[in-house]
């Protein structure tokens, strides 16, 4: 039984060395959508049988790239078999399942401050009430924070995850129990700055504008 994330995270990490090479790059994006697909179809029989069938067309292209590029591995090859026989499953990482899972609904992303951490700001996000949220955090880590800066916005896990790789030399990577690992040394208004300017790009990346 073939993992067709497994292909995917193949595909992902070829580019992921040649990030430069856009053919890597499109090869990524193709294996991506096509989990996705049956991700997003695994509870309806017939239409996963459908989609199988255009998978199936899929990785005989994603072949027939490899063979002309000479890559190394042509991961096509086993994903085609097991889509043949019918022999796959989707098993995805539970970060990935929240971002999937939260496609279509709202949230709100936003930005913490504290005496405690000056200097710095918490990128965060959440589904719920965000007054909840920062009540929640200052019971966990014991420290006042004020809430800065929120908006509401479609697929917010998405979101955060666009805007921290936009700031991730700014993470601060130690984690415990004093803190997350969610603080980045920017002040919270270069980072509503940030929030804000990228806002439609990601909208219209993502087609939801």
């Amino acid at each position: 039984m073939l993992d067709l994330y497994y292909v995917y995270k193949q595909y992902y990490q070829r580019w992921y060395r040649r990030k430069e090479n856009l053919d890597f790059s499109e090869m990524k994006d193709i294996s991506h959508d096509l989990v996705k697909n049956f991700y997003d179809l695994r509870n309806d029989k017939v239409r996963t049988e459908e989609n199988r069938l255009i998978a199936i067309e899929i990785a005989k292209d994603l072949i027939a790239r490899e063979i002309f590029l000479q890559t190394y591995k042509v991961f096509g090859n086993n994903l085609l078999k097991n889509l043949n026989n019918n022999s796959f499953e989707v098993i995805v990482p539970y970060p990935v399942k929240r971002l999937w899972d939260t496609t279509k609904i709202y949230g709100e992303i936003y930005i913490f401050t504290s005496e405690n951490m000056v200097g710095y700001s918490k990128l965060g996000v959440t589904t719920l009430d965000v007054n909840f949220r920062l009540r929640k955090y200052e019971n966990r880590y014991g420290y006042k924070v004020q809430l800065f800066y929120s908006l509401e916005i479609i697929s917010p896990f998405y979101f955060e995850k666009f805007i921290s790789e936009l700031i991730k030399d700014k993470r601060v990577f130690s984690k415990s129990n004093e803190h997350t690992n969610e603080w980045y040394c920017i002040s919270p208004e270069n980072l509503q700055n940030i929030i804000e300017t990228n806002l439609s790009n990601f909208l219209h990346k993502h087609s939801f504008v």
